[in-house]
């Protein structure tokens, strides 16, 4: 399903950070599946800069996994498209496209 998110949108962001087994040895990080910073786009990711706790995780080289998601008609949806693909739309046009999940 596809979705237009503007700077108006309600957008959400949240990263993992706990390791888990992975299927063929090792470890994984796993997608996280609703957001914990909620907002515009311009909000979240102001929020994701001061989250000292992932800013400290971040720096010290810790693995992790992050999510952007939408939220479509009250429900949230993890945006599924690369957020490089839709950056450079949004930052150009105030809008983009977006696949979500």
């Amino acid at each position: 399903m596809e979705t237009k998110i503007t700077n108006r949108s309600l957008v959400g962001w949240d990263y993992n950070s706990s390791p888990t087994d992975a299927p063929n040895g090792g470890y994984m990080f796993e997608q996280p599946t609703s957001p914990c910073h909620k907002g515009t786009i311009k909000n979240v990711t102001a929020a994701i800069q001061n989250d000292r706790n992932f800013q400290a995780h971040k720096s010290g080289g810790g693995g992790y996994s992050s999510a952007w998601f939408a939220k479509v008609d009250g429900k949230w949806y993890r945006i599924t498209t690369p957020k490089w693909q839709w950056e450079m739309d949004f930052e150009m046009w105030k809008e983009a496209v977006v696949t979500i999940e």
